[in-house]
């Protein structure tokens, strides 16, 4: 026995090292390592999922913020004039005087394109509107220069879709100096209806604006 253990002592040490390796690696370097690569995929896993929550979150807030902006923007929108609502229309335009601190005079003519002459189609503004369907406005004010400027950027931001084809503008002086010969832009030929006569007197500035709304 002394003689096979002195033989084969070193080749026994080694297969007995070798086994008590295996059976560390085995019983305890493996199951130490698996649970180690359980944890991190377990990490791993909560990692992507909290990624997905946070696309997921941002996704929804940005939807949300698109929402709200349809919603802001939902005023905004410009619309067409429809037969029911030309009255609305009407006030809200007389209301915009009245909030800039202008008098306002509107007669109104509903036209469309194809009713023009080939010529006033070449010479007009009128020739370039996006729409064959409109209701041409013609706004006589009285007022101040910086209420009239007001008048004119709160029409351009009404709710109703809108072209401003033309603006003129004349002091107080030069509307009375007019006005009984017909002369003026501002007033019918023949001469200043007595209507007409009070209104140029109320303001320092008179315009005349021709606006187009169009029609559904």
């Amino acid at each position: 026995m002394k003689t096979i253990w002195n033989k084969y002592k070193e080749l026994i040490i080694i297969i007995v090292y070798v086994l008590i390796l295996a059976a560390v690696f085995n019983f305890v370097i493996k199951p130490f390592t698996k649970s180690v690569n359980s944890k991190i995929e377990k990490v791993q896993e909560k990692t992507v999922d909290q990624e997905r929550r946070m696309k997921k979150l941002n996704e929804l807030a940005k939807l949300k913020e698109q929402f709200e902006m349809i919603q802001r923007e939902k005023e905004n929108i410009q619309i067409l004039v429809s037969p029911n609502n030309l009255v609305a229309l009407i006030e809200g335009i007389e209301k915009v005087a009245e909030e800039t601190n202008n008098k306002v005079i509107i007669s109104a003519e509903e036209k469309k394109k194809s009713e023009n002459s080939k010529k006033e189609k070449e010479e007009s503004l009128i020739a370039n509107l996006p729409s064959e369907n409109y209701l041409k406005m013609n706004i006589l004010l009285s007022g101040s220069y910086n209420s009239i400027v007001d008048f004119i950027r709160k029409v351009e931001n009404m709710r109703y879709w809108s072209d401003i084809i033309s603006i003129n503008i004349s002091n107080k002086e030069l509307s009375l100096t007019s006005r009984r010969s017909g002369s003026s832009p501002f007033i019918s030929p023949g001469g200043a209806s007595d209507e007409e006569e009070k209104f140029f007197e109320t303001g320092d500035i008179s315009s005349i604006l021709e606006i187009v709304f169009y029609l559904k």
